[in-house]
């Protein structure tokens, strides 16, 4: 009598060797040949020089407006809000910054270096599944599998950087179904859950309006409201504000020819000496350094000082030094009307003790690109006289 081979042994030989053709009915080549044109075509995509995209973000069971400007061929900003505070993230083509009001400041920092890292993914322009194969993304089919209760393909990203990601799109679309990746929470690296839905067509691409994200015991939910495709983004919104304050500074940042006039008493001629002064930008610009040497009298004279901005006091602090008093000198003040008046009334460290104590103040003014002016004034009379003492007139070498 003939042995009877049992049903539910030829299931699972069917469903092996399903399997087997359905990972091999497809190169990795063809499968993102297909996807890419289910996007809306190579051709379409490389006409796209900026997109800028806005909608709502929920986090913490929170609704935000969110906005992204991207544009070729990596600069990238994301404005958020989390908890009530802002959060920026920016790469400038070459390096990121951030505002992040979660850890602790809300003006625009260089971001560390594991967050930069992960925004310097974000910036490209391109999905490594969109990419041009050899622009240093590698791309392998891994097979074809259940994920979340559907079928997909899965693919194995190893980015420009070395990370490998997973991706799985849907065999019948070609469109991304998610992507597993990593991510940086408050420090931590952990695993990051992306599922892209709800495609609708913009401008003939294909683009997800929905991505929710999972990490750690966190969610977002992404909900795309419009999408603007080659409109005129600056690029100067993605280039790191100098610290508040500073931008009044900045053009004093150089080597100068300098002209110093002085006077022994208000009533004594001025004397004219020329000098060299040279200001440098320090700590990401939050400090500039100046350093000037002249001859006065036959005698070398030198002087250093410091320019700053207190973004909590909102005061302009200068110090100075010199080799003939030896002491530092601190000014505060602010500017009005393109005048910075700084002075050391409050500061104490007047030349001499009260009552003989003198005031000292520097009046910074006509700051340009070529140049700028500055007088040093002195009050014996705790400020309700001023005598000038010294003129300033700076012209770039």
């Amino acid at each position: 009598m003939r042995k009877q081979f049992p049903w539910i042994g030829i299931t699972i030989v069917l469903l092996l060797l399903f399997s087997v053709i359905s990972a091999a009915e497809i190169s990795s080549q063809e499968l993102i040949k297909r996807h890419v044109a289910a996007r809306g075509g190579s051709d379409k995509w490389h006409k796209v020089t900026s997109l800028s995209i806005e909608g709502t973000q929920t986090t913490f069971s929170t609704p935000h407006p969110f906005n992204i400007l991207r544009k070729r061929p990596n600069l990238y900003r994301l404005e958020q809000t989390m908890l009530r505070q802002p959060v920026v993230e920016v790469y400038d083509g070459k390096s990121a910054w951030w505002i992040n009001g979660l850890m602790g400041n809300t003006w625009p920092l260089a971001a560390p270096p594991v967050f930069a890292k992960r925004i310097a993914r974000e910036a490209e322009f391109m999905t490594p599944l969109l990419d041009e194969p050899g622009n240093g993304q590698k791309v392998e089919l891994a097979g074809r599998e259940p994920f979340e209760g559907h079928d997909a393909y899965r693919l194995k990203v190893t980015r420009k950087d070395g990370l490998e990601e997973t991706w799985y799109l849907d065999p019948k679309t070609y469109l991304e179904v998610a992507r597993i990746s990593k991510t940086v929470d408050f420090g931590e690296e952990m695993e990051e859950r992306s599922y892209f839905s709800d495609w609708k067509p913009v401008g003939g691409l294909i683009l997800p309006h929905r991505v929710d994200v999972e990490y750690g015991t966190r969610n977002m939910i992404l909900e795309v409201g419009r999408v603007t495709i080659n409109a005129p983004i600056d690029d100067a919104a993605f280039v790191q504000p100098k610290p508040e304050g500073m931008t009044f500074l900045e053009p004093i940042v150089g080597e100068w020819t300098l002209k110093i006039e002085t006077r022994q008493h208000p009533r004594a001629p001025w004397e004219a000496n020329m000098a060299t002064s040279v200001i440098t930008p320090l700590v990401d610009s939050g400090l500039l350094e100046e350093r000037i040497e002249y001859q006065e009298s036959g005698l070398p004279a030198k002087i250093v000082r410091s320019w700053s901005f207190d973004q909590f006091r909102k005061v302009y602090r200068i110090t100075q030094t010199d080799n003939y008093s030896f002491m530092m000198n601190l000014l505060e003040g602010t500017v009005t009307d393109g005048k910075l008046t700084a002075g050391n009334a409050k500061s104490g460290t007047t030349v001499g003790p009260p009552p003989d104590a003198v005031w000292n103040r520097l009046l910074v003014h006509d700051v340009g690109a070529g140049g700028f002016a500055a007088e040093w004034e002195s009050s014996r009379d705790e400020g309700k006289t001023w005598n000038t003492d010294v003129k300033y007139t700076y012209s770039r070498k």
